[in-house]
């Protein structure tokens, strides 16, 4: 028996089936059970609510923020849905998207600072945002 190419010793095999025979269980539905329970342990998994979201180990550093969203480029997008349309707001690190996502937060979502109102794209976007961030510590 092999699980994703990992063999399994005869012994562990052979219990492995015993087991599925006697309780009407699949090997494979057992052992990612045993493995939910193993990560869950050592925190690599975690059960929340099902609107919230689930850290995986590659965000296990980093903490979710509600609206910010990590893209296969490894950058982090802060966007929202407003009026039934996306708006993006800017991608950049997780420290940037945490920072931008907290200001928009306090300013309501306003859309003045989405891409869409801005047509600004990448580090200017981001350098935009952080002026904006800097006049409201101003005041």
């Amino acid at each position: 028996m092999k699980l994703k190419n990992c063999p399994l010793r005869n012994e562990l095999k052979k219990g492995l089936l015993n087991y599925e025979r006697d309780n009407n269980v699949s090997p494979l539905s057992l052992i990612e059970s045993l493995v939910e329970e193993h990560l869950y342990k050592k925190g690599y998994l975690s059960i929340v609510q099902s609107d919230e979201i689930v850290p995986f180990p590659t965000q296990l550093n980093n903490p979710p923020i509600k609206n910010v969203f990590l893209r296969e480029n490894g950058k982090y997008q802060v966007m929202k849905f407003i009026n039934g349309r996306k708006q993006n707001f800017m991608s950049g690190t997780y420290e940037e998207a945490k920072e931008v996502a907290s200001f928009l937060k306090r300013n309501g979502w306003d859309l003045k600072y989405s891409t869409s109102r801005t047509k600004l794209r990448g580090q200017k976007q981001i350098d935009y945002l952080f002026e904006e961030m800097e006049k409201e510590k101003e005041l």
